[in-house]
């Protein structure tokens, strides 16, 4: 006969939910990071497309270029949910350690939405909203915001040197 009353249980099965946890943090980091490597390398490629010989029409050029912004801004969205879903995660973590000894409720728990609804009921930071917490923390995190206003820019004052090339090369106009 089963009864609703808590059994704690054992380590094994806890240093287990704690393991699984920290895999699918390890996993959303190293998808970010791939989202990075990605991003960085369609720039690069829609970039030597607009270099070249071939492909020296100033509408192509533009086109290329708002291509590029389009993908960084698109790889950054991407990037954004992969590390939301990550501190999701941690906070996930943190309740765990802190308070798996009051109940087993949610064993094994890994659906993102599901856990922000359960810390958001017992708030693991204090005096915190935790889904606000987590937005504060994705929006300002050093590896989202920086990096992309960095490759933006980076990528814009590439192109538009190569629109003044462009320019200078079709006007006859020779800069020392």
């Amino acid at each position: 006969m089963m009864t609703d009353e808590f059994k704690p249980y054992d380590n094994t099965t806890q240093h287990k939910e704690i393991d699984l946890v920290q895999s699918q943090i390890t996993r959303m980091s190293n998808l970010g990071m791939t989202v990075k490597v990605m991003s960085v390398a369609i720039s690069g490629f829609l970039f030597a497309l607009a270099i070249q010989n071939n492909f020296s029409s100033i509408a192509l050029i533009l086109i290329l270029w708002v291509a590029s912004i389009i993908a960084l801004k698109t790889c950054k969205k991407l990037e954004y949910n992969y590390l939301k879903t990550e501190n999701i995660y941690r906070v996930w973590f943190d309740f765990l350690v802190n308070n798996r000894h009051k109940t087993n409720a949610h064993l094994f728990e890994l659906n993102p939405t599901k856990l922000l609804k359960i810390v958001n009921n017992e708030p693991v930071v204090p005096e915190h909203n935790t889904q606000q917490f987590i937005e504060q923390r994705t929006k300002n995190s050093w590896a989202i915001k920086p990096f992309y206003k960095g490759m933006i820019t980076m990528i814009s004052l590439v192109y538009l040197v190569e629109l003044f090339e462009h320019f200078c090369h079709i006007y006859n106009i020779y800069i020392i």
